[in-house]
């Protein structure tokens, strides 16, 4: 498992060491059978089995909690610098976008709210009213990061900028690398030295399935 994935106890959830992101464990034999590791069935099954036999307390998506207030970054996930948090009702929201079509979506819905909501006026003058109240909406920028890159979890929230966090709530001194975009680091993926029948067999009763 330490070879594909790392432990988030402070979330309770894995990640892939290589993608970047969390994987649900109902999902990790599609996810490492895929394009960006090609493992063979026997092979991802085996990640399956030696997680499962390692007792990690893994959480439910309904049970996921995203963090509310800015927190230390996962060493195991990138750093995004692009994030902006809504500042509409900051006692109460705290989302965290990096687009701005999805803000907007978030405005309507969720604050009931659009720049189109401007009295009186036109042409020019109504435009940089729009372009001010979009300035006072969006005051801060955030360094962020998210769980999973869809579905449950997949929400973006605040992390700080001085301390990296190596996934068990402690926080470690110093740089980390901060990413305007998703991105992957690449490592040659070791051979298992696997007997496959015995694989195949052990593998049949031992998938996880959240």
């Amino acid at each position: 498992m330490d070879i594909y994935l790392h432990y988030v106890p402070k979330h309770r959830v894995v990640a892939c060491r290589q993608c970047l992101v969390a994987v649900w464990p109902k999902n990790l034999i599609s996810h490492f059978r895929g394009p960006a590791h090609e493992l063979t069935l026997a092979q991802a099954q085996e990640v399956v089995i030696d997680l499962n036999s390692r007792s990690l307390d893994l959480c439910w998506p309904q049970d996921l909690k995203l963090p509310k207030t800015p927190v230390q970054a996962i060493v195991s996930l990138p750093v995004f610098r692009d994030g902006q948090r809504c500042t509409l009702d900051p006692r109460n929201c705290a989302y965290v976008f990096r687009n701005e079509k999805v803000l907007r979506e978030h405005w309507r819905k969720e604050h009931k709210w659009s720049l189109c909501q401007v009295l009186g006026g036109g042409g020019f003058a109504k435009k940089q009213r729009a372009v001010e109240r979009l300035q006072l909406a969006v005051q801060r920028p955030v360094l962020c990061q998210r769980l999973f890159s869809a579905g449950p979890g997949s929400q973006f929230f605040e992390v700080l900028d001085d301390t990296l966090d190596n996934g068990d709530g402690q926080g470690t001194s110093g740089s980390y690398q901060i990413v305007s975009g998703a991105q992957k680091i690449s490592s040659p993926l070791t051979e298992y030295g696997f007997d496959k029948e015995n694989s195949m067999t052990a593998a049949q009763g031992s998938g996880l399935t959240w």
